[in-house]
């Protein structure tokens, strides 16, 4: 007997994601939190439950290619051998049975948003959602969900406010969405003990730029997380370096020059 999920025992946070029945979830998880891993076995789930087509989506193809179809501990450890009834390695898909039928698994990336055009999805996974382009999601994507009745899930940890950050926003009190943000004091194991021990916790947050440590583990919407300046606009303003309006508007190109002689 095939037990799902397969060779996949969630800890408490997971099994939270997986139990709700809500039709779109946004899940916010901090690095090495297992978002894809979650998300991988959501997906298995339905698909072994109800017949129809389904996807996992990364922003891009080689990335999908990696992290789930070549990763041994993704999709060969929680798909049972069992279920296979066909899978083709050269277009990344699997055929699957499932309850009264049987069901297509396709791993894409969302660069080439072409090949997705035409499918009638019953489920799709958004993987790394805040890296892809928001049209992926608002043309592509949700009007073949308008048609099919499908769900969706986003996981994704943060890149500053920018779509991922404004659909947590639109999803608040929709009755058919649900978010988690989770830190990395909020995801611990079967024990109740986190998944990175304090001593961990503090040597990352002393190796890694404040900032990022922020946007990376505390799961904060942080802009400019990345940048190596990322106050010099609004120091430069309130020291009376420069006037506001030399910067132009927020949406105009930043050039900046460093001598370092």
């Amino acid at each position: 007997m095939i037990t799902i999920p397969h060779n996949f025992e969630p800890y408490p946070y997971q099994a939270e994601i997986l139990g709700t029945d809500k039709r779109f979830k946004i899940v916010v998880l901090h690095r090495r939190a297992g978002k894809s891993k979650t998300a991988l076995n959501e997906l298995i789930r339905q698909a072994t439950l109800k017949p129809g087509v389904y996807a996992h989506v990364f922003p891009h193809y080689n990335q999908c290619k990696k992290a789930i179809w070549m990763d041994p501990d993704m999709l060969d450890l929680h798909l049972p051998k069992n279920n296979i009834i066909k899978k083709n390695d050269s277009e990344m898909y699997v055929k699957i049975e499932a309850q009264g039928g049987e069901s297509l698994i396709y791993f894409l990336g969302a660069d080439k948003p072409e090949n997705v055009l035409g499918m009638n999805f019953d489920g799709i996974v958004l993987d790394e959602y805040a890296q892809m382009k928001e049209e992926f999601w608002t043309r592509t994507v949700r009007p073949i969900l308008g048609k099919s009745g499908g769900w969706a899930i986003f996981v994704f940890t943060p890149q500053g406010k920018n779509h991922a950050w404004k659909l947590i926003q639109q999803a608040k009190d929709q009755k058919d969405w649900e978010t988690w943000v989770l830190d990395i004091t909020k995801t611990k194991d079967h024990d109740a003990k986190p998944l990175f021990p304090k001593e961990e916790i503090d040597a990352i947050k002393r190796d890694t730029p404040e900032a990022l440590f922020q946007q990376e583990y505390m799961v904060q919407f942080i802009d400019d997380a990345y940048s190596c300046f990322p106050n010099a606009e609004r120091l430069a303003i309130e020291k009376h370096r420069v006037d506001q309006g030399m910067f132009g508007s927020e949406r105009d190109p930043h050039q900046f020059g460093i001598d370092l002689a």
